[in-house]
């Protein structure tokens, strides 16, 4: 079993990237605070590489 050396801190934001990503085209998902930031930059990053304003 290999140790995890990742802070606990930055294992926190991927997950929280990770949820963000899987929830990405849900209307209104349930998020933590942290989780619905990054889904809202996912999502205008999406808009941004679709050609439409944010």
């Amino acid at each position: 079993m290999a140790f995890d050396r990742t802070d606990p801190t930055l294992r926190v934001v991927q997950a929280a990237k990770e949820r963000a990503r899987a929830v990405l085209n849900d209307k209104s998902p349930k998020l933590t605070v942290l989780e619905k930031a990054m889904w809202q930059k996912l999502k205008k990053e999406q808009q941004q590489a679709n050609g439409k304003a944010a």
